[in-house]
């Protein structure tokens, strides 16, 4: 969000399940954040009813209220089979 403000432009938030990831793109510039090992994203709500599995996209508008999500981040090493949610 605070780059929307700065900025003055929107701002892409994008988690993807499949790839494991999360991206941020503005207009002209992308950076992806891979998960690193024992970190696994399990989870992103709300959920599409189509397909949960999808890539999420959230816009972060300059001035605008930030969107209500959260994510479900498993982290294998620091806590075994239970699980840590972000929200």
């Amino acid at each position: 969000m605070n780059r929307a403000e700065r900025r003055q432009d929107v701002v892409e938030i994008a988690i993807s399940i499949p790839d494991n990831a999360v991206t941020m793109t503005t207009r002209g510039l992308s950076r992806k954040l891979e998960m690193p090992g024992g970190v696994t994203i399990k989870a992103v709500w709300p959920r599409l009813p189509s397909d949960p599995e999808a890539p999420r996209r959230f816009l972060l508008l300059p001035g605008g209220a930030v969107p209500r999500l959260a994510s479900r981040l498993p982290i294998e090493k620091a806590c075994g089979a239970s699980c840590a949610s972000i929200r």
